[in-house]
């Protein structure tokens, strides 16, 4: 680039004029093209407002559907890959005694204790 110009990114290489020449394969003497001082513009459009609230109302409705499909594949994932620290395989334990059998469990490991207990008094003293 020669020197004393400065490069605003749009590519003709005029750093001072950006928007004085009409974009690249356009035809001139178009609708939306007028011609001033012997230097060529290119004439805004106007204002599509539905044409806008179109494009919001899609990128809401696709913003929306990509949340859902990353939930979805975040379940899916989790399902396959669970790190619990569980053995799926092995059989439950289920404790299928009555409470009267487990009162009288509980009933004869209190003879048991009250045994030996009497055992260990009889002990102390004889110490």
């Amino acid at each position: 680039m020669p020197r004393g110009r400065k490069n605003n990114g749009n590519g003709n290489g005029n750093g001072r004029r950006p928007f004085l020449h009409p974009a690249p394969g356009h035809q001139g003497d178009g609708p939306g093209h007028r011609s001033q001082g012997g230097r060529d513009y290119l004439r805004p459009r106007p204002r599509d407002d539905q044409a806008i609230e179109d494009a919001e109302a899609k990128v809401k409705e696709l913003t929306h559907e990509s949340k859902d499909l990353a939930g979805k594949a975040k379940e899916i994932e989790d399902a396959v890959y669970d790190l619990k620290a569980v053995n799926p395989n092995k059989k439950p334990n289920v404790d299928t005694r009555t409470p009267e059998e487990l009162m009288d469990i509980i009933e004869a490991k209190g003879r048991e204790v009250a045994a030996t207990l009497a055992t260990l008094r009889g002990n102390k003293n004889s110490v």
